[in-house]
């Protein structure tokens, strides 16, 4: 067997071994994302989010944003049952919109039964709508006492606010963290996130950091990976890129495993920027 073959199927065996507790995601930046491309990835490949939600219950959501402004389909369905998926990752690839973002819940804090899928989540700030995802999981008395009563009280979360903190979910308290030390940070975002990230590796034992997450200001995407799989594509002709937990198609040749401490900037028309964060 020749040695890019055998690269690429010890590839695919550890994306199928990976971590099956955590949530799942799929993020495409570019230019007017090819239709037939986007619903390719989401709903026909083999492992396509479509395929998983078996595994992945809890829910499942559809981002994108459409001249400047953000649009979030939500549903509270295992997506392999539920025909609204499919219409929703339809909707989005007509639009053929330059950020395109997809995730399964597979929930692990915070409030589940009867609940649309929250990621992602999203916050207004300096005048834009920012959206995060995440695949992982952490304590949230860690991250509440991170971010502070002060900071929560002024942007508390937004979503399972029924019975605080119980209901609250991890991942919408990292997605505050990491807004509060970017403003800290005089909205450097790269600065920010490092900061938010040498907090949390500060506090959390390496063995227990599963902090992979993706978010975006409606122009460019930051990723991480820590902890669970990732992996990225990049088209040199379209100048496309995909970043996505699982590899939808059973074919890996193409795709690269993230490394891990490392976080990507991601803009159209570019390829990604990679950062390593300690």
């Amino acid at each position: 067997m020749k040695r890019s073959y055998l690269n690429a199927a010890l590839l695919f065996l550890f994306l199928q071994i990976g971590v099956a507790e955590a949530c799942r995601f799929w993020v495409a930046v570019g230019s007017d994302l090819d239709q037939r491309f986007i619903t390719d990835q989401l709903i026909a490949q083999p492992n396509a989010l479509k395929q998983l939600g078996d595994e992945y219950g809890d829910g499942w959501s559809i981002g994108f944003y459409d001249q400047g402004d953000e649009i979030i389909i939500r549903g509270d369905e295992a997506v392999n049952y539920n025909s609204e998926f499919d219409d929703a990752v339809r909707y989005a690839s007509v639009l053929q919109p330059d950020i395109v973002m997809a995730h399964l819940r597979r929930a692990s804090s915070g409030c589940v039964e009867g609940v649309p899928n929250p990621h992602p989540f999203k916050i207004k700030y300096n005048g834009k709508t920012w959206l995060f995802g995440h695949n992982g999981g952490m304590k949230k008395q860690i991250l509440i006492d991170l971010i502070g009563t002060d900071f929560l009280t002024q942007f508390p979360p937004s979503v399972c606010t029924y019975d605080p903190p119980a209901s609250w979910i991890d991942s919408e308290l990292y997605f505050i963290l990491i807004m509060k030390t970017i403003k800290e940070q005089d909205d450097n975002v790269e600065a920010g996130i490092a900061a938010a990230l040498g907090k949390l590796h500060g506090v959390i034992d390496e063995s227990r950091r599963y902090l992979n997450f993706f978010m975006s200001d409606g122009q460019t995407v930051w990723t991480y990976r820590k902890g669970n799989t990732l992996f990225y594509r990049f088209d040199p002709v379209s100048q496309m890129t995909v970043v996505s937990s699982t590899i939808p198609e059973e074919d890996a040749a193409g795709w690269t495993e993230f490394p891990e401490d490392t976080l990507a900037v991601i803009a159209p028309h570019q390829f990604p920027k990679f950062i390593r964060i300690e």
